[in-house]
């Protein structure tokens, strides 16, 4: 949670700015803290069991690792899909009570 909450701090400190300097920040402090976290996460895999779940959360995010770095190649990219996740919440509820009459 440290970690992600390092990384959040981040997104915090250059929200609003241009795509180019969000960019450029997520690759000098984004970028170093992500690449130890997989170095942890690869670390850790060979010391749990491989049939739990700590070892399936981590195998997935080491399979969903591009998707889950994109951003820092992206300045337009968001950390997260929670706004975009919102959006279709609503599109998704209307649906639902529009098929329930």
């Amino acid at each position: 949670m440290r970690r992600i909450g390092e990384l959040y701090a981040i997104e915090a400190a250059i929200r609003g700015k241009p795509p180019d300097e969000r960019r450029r920040v997520r690759q000098e402090q984004a970028r170093p803290l992500l690449d130890a976290f997989e170095i942890w996460l690869r670390s850790t895999l060979g010391t749990v069991s491989q049939k739990g779940d700590t070892a399936k959360a981590i195998n997935y995010a080491l399979n969903q690792w591009a998707a889950l770095t994109f951003y820092c190649e992206d300045g337009r990219a968001e950390i997260s899909n929670v706004l975009a996740e919102n959006a279709l919440r609503c599109v998704a509820m209307g649906r639902s009570l529009c098929t329930s009459f």
